[in-house]
């Protein structure tokens, strides 16, 4: 119960697994943005962790049941409904292995200081020996708040005689990456791609407001 994730630092792997508990019981969707769930390539499973490693605190397998079999699509599904959602791998084993499908999805531990943000780091494992294998890859954006009515006027970042101008560009903003950052604080598209690893993403006043709020 002891062992720790990184084998000096970090948080215990006990710790670890109590927290995804509570993410996966507090239910799906809570979070106020939109999941976009996009194919990334075929025939590739994650090689670094080893798709087969176990246990690791950040993937979960789900295999076949007895009532139903995982199609692609289902894996697809499962990756945007879940948040936490990094990756995600629809695995067909061919009939030499049983035949069974898997979607395996890599969540993202949404503690930079402690885990790596991409938590499958190659992706290209070699998966031409399944019958099928799809690489989904798992992103939420941000959408604004409803703004909250005071009676005599709507809270906003935006102080009276000022107005809010909701598709007005605000910025760029630094997601997934191993440490966060806004072209506000002066970081850089080149920054972020290559120091950071993350995604550059621009955003309008809507969602700053909703930050700032």
């Amino acid at each position: 119960p002891n062992r720790r994730i990184n084998k000096w630092n970090g948080p215990v792997v006990f710790f670890m697994e109590l927290r995804r508990f509570f993410y996966r019981n507090r239910g799906r969707n809570v979070y106020q943005g939109t999941r976009l769930v996009e194919e990334v390539s075929t025939g590739k499973l994650c090689a670094n962790p080893h798709w087969q490693a176990d246990p690791l605190v950040f993937k979960n397998d789900y295999w076949d049941s007895e009532k139903s079999k995982i199609s692609s699509d289902e894996c697809r599904n499962m990756c945007r409904d879940d948040f936490l959602c990094r990756d995600a791998f629809y695995l067909h084993l061919p009939p030499q292995y049983g035949g069974l499908r898997l979607c395996q999805m890599w969540l993202d531990g949404g503690i930079p200081a402690f885990t790596n943000p991409k938590p499958c780091i190659d992706p290209n494992g070699d998966g031409s020996w399944a019958t099928e294998v799809v690489h989904y890859r798992g992103t939420t954006a941000l959408l604004p708040t409803t703004m909250v009515s005071t009676g005599t006027s709507l809270i906003s970042m935006c102080v009276a005689p000022f107005k809010l101008e909701p598709a007005n560009y605000a910025g760029h903003s630094c997601l997934n990456g191993s440490q966060p950052g806004d072209s506000n604080n002066g970081n850089t598209e080149s920054q972020c791609l290559n120091e950071f690893g993350g995604d550059w993403v621009e955003y309008d006043c809507a969602v700053a407001d909703a930050f700032w709020l």
